[in-house]
């Protein structure tokens, strides 16, 4: 074994042929840990992923530094404070990663950006569990506590999917060249024009109060959102955030939002007046927020009408003609409108986002 706190194991792995640093590497791979290494740190071990190296701290992976065949090393003096990953030894295995001897749990946030997530093993924003929790203390404090509520198995993870690609299909390509909107499978977003992406997706519940909890990533964001029901699929997860009234052809959604058609208005439209309403609108109106800090759900329409409505619907109606409606948001592409609709939100009971996702 090479303790990597001592000078002289680390000239014995310079010293080393590159045969026999390659094997050295192989055997210490994340995807190979099973408790032990044979490379470790102060007697904590130590893995690689690719060229990097990363201590194994009761189940909670951090960056140490990086090893070169044939070259110094970089770093290797101490190890970096935020929770790169997790691993589970009894964690759920799907077929795609029944071979490895623990589940690992990707931390999307990657704290120092030298961590490449390990593929066929599920990837969320401990940022975004952290906030879900309302863990307190500094960004590397809460990303170390979400860590070690996994490892402890006070959060127990229930389902989760890969990161997915999903080729377009010549009629849908068809219908993208003529401009038309395409509905995306269950939990994926249209990407270049070609294909479908979904991102890693984890459901995961907290034993103490019993509530469920999905994290993942929506065009270019990490969320997380806890469910007002507990459930036991990815997709059951999804159909729980889908209000009935948001289950009709032509939805589109943005964010927590479901731009959903109206045939038959709540409301007197005679004369383009509608009564028990505000006045009709022309122009911008923000859809409510979930926090005062998110960004805005913009509405841009012919005309804007607002009625006093219940919870998911949001009351407010919109017209376009020829797609000149539209919803606009910071981090979420434009949504266009033809005709009238009206606003849905999902049904999560808390939502929260962390943006930067690569």
């Amino acid at each position: 074994m090479y303790d990597l706190k001592n000078q002289e194991a680390k000239d014995a792995i310079y010293d080393l042929s590159k045969p026999a640093f390659n094997k050295l590497k192989k055997a210490a791979q994340l995807t190979n840990f099973a408790g032990t290494s044979e490379l470790s740190f102060d007697g904590t071990p130590v893995v690689f992923v690719g060229d990097c190296v990363f201590v194994v701290n009761s189940g909670v992976v951090h960056y140490l530094g990086a090893i070169y065949y044939g070259s110094s090393m970089y770093g290797c003096d101490n190890a970096n404070e935020g929770a790169e990953a997790v691993v589970l030894p009894k964690g759920k295995r799907k077929k795609e990663n029944k071979s490895a001897p623990f589940l690992i749990v990707n931390n999307g946030d990657n704290p120092t950006g030298d961590y490449a997530p390990v593929e066929c093993h599920p990837t969320l924003s401990f940022q975004c569990v952290a906030q879900l929790l309302e863990i307190k203390g500094t960004e590397d404090e809460q990303t170390n506590e979400a860590a070690k509520l996994f490892v402890n198995g006070t959060l127990r993870i229930i389902d989760y999917t890969f990161d997915d690609r999903i080729r377009l299909t010549k009629e849908e390509k068809m219908l993208f060249k003529k401009n038309k909107k395409l509905k995306a499978p269950l939990g994926y977003t249209l990407v270049g024009g070609d294909e479908w992406h979904c991102s890693s997706t984890v459901l995961f519940c907290d034993v103490r109060t019993e509530k469920f909890y999905l994290c993942g990533q929506d065009e270019g964001s990490y969320y997380g959102v806890e469910l007002v029901k507990g459930v036991k699929t990815i997709r059951q997860a999804f159909n729980a955030l889908t209000p009935k009234d948001a289950r009709v052809k032509g939805t589109q959604r943005q964010g927590e939002w479901f731009i959903v058609p109206v045939k038959t208005l709540p409301f007197s439209n005679t004369k383009g007046i509608p009564s028990h309403t505000i006045p009709v609108m022309k122009g911008d109106l923000v859809l409510p927020k979930d926090h005062p800090d998110s960004h805005d759900h913009t509405v841009d329409a012919d005309r804007i009408v607002i009625i006093p409505e219940v919870s998911p619907r949001s009351g407010v109606y919109a017209q376009g003609k020829q797609y000149t409606g539209c919803v606009c948001h910071d981090d979420h592409e434009e949504v266009g409108f033809d005709g009238w609709v009206t606003f849905i939100h999902n049904l999560a009971r808390k939502s929260v986002s962390v943006e930067g996702v690569d």
